[in-house]
């Protein structure tokens, strides 16, 4: 919600737009607020998805980020986990996708980093990786994973694990 000189409008989780005034009555130990709804209009369209995908290899990195851009979604593609970590706490990401496997820090330990500063889940994480077994499923559990998708990766899948409708590439 923003208020700019005494107006109001926000916009509720099911897409609706409401503008109106606000009356705010201030005492010594109160503030008190009446909102007056003037209109809501249903917007036509939804928020764009915003993704910060890692990976090492530049050219996956390139291949599933122009897929994406393709799929209009707002993409924040980098080569290494904790430039995926710094992101994540920048620019409020709905997903993070991460390989596992890249130098320095590794998918878990930066999946363990966004945990942290979204400890109720906000961020969906998934995880995207050639690495596949028992002990690395658990791994990437106890690390905050949401899902687990092994390359190579086909553009349903991929769109599934983020959320999207597969048919028409919106969200659900």
């Amino acid at each position: 919600m923003d208020v700019v000189d005494g107006a109001i409008a926000a916009l509720s989780v099911n897409g609706f737009v409401s503008f109106g005034t606000a009356f705010i009555r201030h005492t010594k130990t109160s503030v008190y607020f009446f909102v007056h709804v003037e209109r809501g209009d249903h917007m036509t369209e939804k928020p764009k998805l915003r993704v910060i995908y890692a990976e090492d290899d530049a050219s996956v990195r390139n291949l599933i980020s122009t897929f994406l851009l393709d799929e209009a979604i707002d993409i924040h593609a980098c080569d290494n986990a904790a430039e995926a970590v710094r992101l994540a706490a920048t620019i409020d990401p709905n997903v993070v996708i991460l390989d596992l496997a890249m130098p320095d820090m590794d998918g878990f330990q930066a999946a363990h980093l966004i945990r942290e500063r979204d400890p109720f889940g906000h961020i969906r994480l998934v995880a995207l990786t050639g690495l596949e077994s028992p002990d690395i499923l658990k791994q990437a559990a106890r690390a905050g994973f949401d899902e687990f998708i092994k390359k190579p990766v086909s553009g349903k899948t991929l769109l599934s694990a983020l959320g999207l409708s597969t048919d028409r590439g919106m969200l659900d």
